[in-house]
């Protein structure tokens, strides 16, 4: 506990009211250097030299308590903002008193663990529930994020954390100033990167909090072989014989800690939205089909990442790629193959994993149907009632796809990769995506793979979820950025990312503008909306109706925003008669 700090329990007789014990929590110091008891029980800030209710033990407290105060040079503003400064940026919470920092317009707490470490005999179990805790624990640093490679043809521009370790169970929480005695939506959002890359860090939430009047969580969970190995041995040990969705399991036991503890920070347990992008998207997905979540949220954004037609993989093939990795170790052929596994460091299980890993052809760590955590197929699981009456937004950018396809791509290439990929139905593809030139080819790669990964699968997706009659809102992200601009790759994979945080000024792109700040702005109403009413529609905001399967219409977001006939529709159509969506 730092110095000038101390804990007691006060009894409280003011005033003829029945007495009652009150936690409290004393500061000795001012600003000027005088002792003086500022102390807050039950939420209430309050400042008195020495109260009479707290008298006694106060006094106790100061014959024990090595208080050492600053001198007023030390200090700055007020008493007052000091006392403002303390109250935001400490929390009682029911598994702890987290103390984070105070910053423009909103309170932030970084670096809340969540989970124990999964870590020596816990490595490949399912998250185990951080102990509570009677002290102060420190929420003023990111925690690390979880154990990652550097993948060779990065194109996501996902920088390699350098604070990284298998011990990666953390959460932050942004609160706008006003929170603390509020109730205020929330939201949770799961980064993405493949489920192999990324970090909660690179997504600060305070301009969202602020703006958006919501409290956001933002958290780390177990990547690539860390959270989403499968082996035999893994599921036979298992009390539910599944294994291989660990980082699913995080994402659960962050989102029941939200639960536990999100009204101490001024959020509303009853109004969580989760949304997520790319891998993240896919992860709202499957926690909205997944039997595991049910209560723990109200509503659910995707954002370039939705429900596969036959995602996730199966089980069995999860477990063949655990055997592989547990051969490449030396493990396999041992005693005891888990003691083995686990024995093995994080530099050697990372070490084991393909060197041609890119983004392009990313190592298959990832869910699988494991029987528990995912029962079955995530969007057959939708369509026979899963999430039902869990509001829903989805989307993609028109150009999501541009920064996957290479830009040397030719007219022979494209056709080549088309039969190569689907040699039974390569004809009627290249009759709905053709190329008549070398100059068209990339474009028309660019499109097909757009909508045959994102858009196409969203629009499958809204059908499966509108099905049984919840409310869902497809959009399609169509604003180009500078960057996009500059470099020939259009609304691209993420480029709505910026907009949706405010984070305009924390990116590599110099070329924000008015109309950006203004997209943001109205992105942001859009979003915190939605979580606030699990409907994107209200006042000053642009009519967005809900998605009707029979129409094809979607909700085009740019700087206007217009519910316009949906540009990818019939490729869609073709795509799904053919079996590819």
């Amino acid at each position: 506990m730092p110095k000038g700090f101390n804990d007691l329990t006060c009894r409280d007789d003011v005033g003829g009211l029945p007495r009652f014990e009150r936690r409290c929590r004393i500061d000795f110091c001012r600003s000027d250097g005088r002792t003086v008891a500022v102390f807050e029980c039950d939420g209430l800030l309050e400042n008195s030299m020495y109260p009479a209710r707290c008298v006694a033990v106060l006094l106790l407290s100061l014959l024990f308590a090595n208080v050492a105060c600053p001198s007023e040079s030390a200090s700055s503003g007020t008493d007052n903002d000091r006392d403002a400064a303390f109250s935001k940026a400490l929390v009682h919470a029911p598994d702890a008193v987290y103390q984070g920092t105070v910053d423009s317009g909103f309170s932030v707490f970084k670096g809340i663990p969540y989970a124990q470490p999964p870590v020596g005999d816990l490595r490949w179990k399912p998250p185990v529930p951080a102990e509570k805790n009677t002290a102060v624990v420190d929420a003023t640093r990111y925690g690390p994020a979880s154990a990652q490679n550097a993948l060779a043809g990065d194109v996501l521009d996902i920088a390699a954390p350098k604070d990284q370790s298998e011990d990666c169970l953390h959460l932050n929480v942004w609160s706008p100033a006003h929170a603390a005695n509020a109730s205020l939506p929330v939201m949770v959002w799961i980064h993405g990167g493949w489920f192999a890359r990324g970090s909660s860090r690179q997504y600060p939430s305070g301009v969202l909090a602020k703006k958006g009047n919501v409290v956001v969580v933002t958290l780390d969970y177990r990547l690539g072989p860390f959270g989403f190995l499968a082996h035999p041995r893994l599921t036979a040990e298992s009390p539910d014989h599944s294994s291989g969705n660990d980082g699913l399991r995080d994402q659960i036991a962050a989102l029941q800690w939200v639960r536990r503890n999100i009204q101490a920070f001024g959020g509303d347990p009853d109004r969580v939205t989760i949304f997520g992008q790319s891998a993240g998207g896919y992860s709202v997905c499957y926690l909205l089909a997944s039997p595991l979540t049910k209560g723990l949220f109200r509503a659910a954004i995707m954002q370039s990442g939705t429900c596969e037609l036959r995602g996730p993989q199966p089980a069995r093939r999860a477990e063949q790629l655990g055997i592989r990795l547990s051969n490449t170790v030396q493990c396999e052929d041992t005693r005891d193959v888990l003691a083995c596994l686990r024995q093995k460091s994080t530099a050697e299980i990372l070490a084991a994993l393909p060197s041609s890993a890119t983004l392009r052809s990313p190592v298959n760590y990832r869910p699988n149907q494991d029987g528990e955590v995912l029962p079955g197929s995530a969007r057959q699981l939708i369509i026979d009632g899963a999430g039902k009456n869990i509001p829903v937004m989805i989307g993609s950018t028109i150009d999501d796809a541009s920064r996957f396809v290479p830009s040397t791509s030719t007219r022979e290439e494209w056709a080549d990769y088309v039969r190569k990929r689907w040699p039974k139905l390569a004809d009627t593809i290249l009759a709905l995506y053709p190329a008549d030139t070398d100059a068209d080819a990339h474009a028309v790669a660019v499109r097909a793979a757009t909508e045959m990964v994102f858009g196409c699968s969203a629009l499958a997706t809204a059908k499966a979820i509108a099905g049984n009659g919840t409310p869902v809102y497809l959009y399609l992200f169509t604003y180009v950025p500078e960057r996009g601009r500059r470099l020939k790759i259009g609304a691209f994979h993420a480029a709505e990312l910026p907009y949706v945080f405010g984070n305009l000024n924390q990116t590599n792109s110099p070329g924000y503008g008015p109309d950006d700040v203004r997209l943001s702005d109205a992105l942001i109403a859009i979003w915190s909306r939605f979580a606030a009413t699990g409907d994107p529609n209200g006042p000053g905001l642009p009519a967005w109706p809900r998605y009707v399967p029979t129409a094809d219409t979607i909700q085009e977001i740019g700087l206007e925003q217009q519910h316009v006939a949906n540009p990818e529709a019939r490729d869609c159509s073709a795509l799904q008669r053919l079996g590819l969506q």
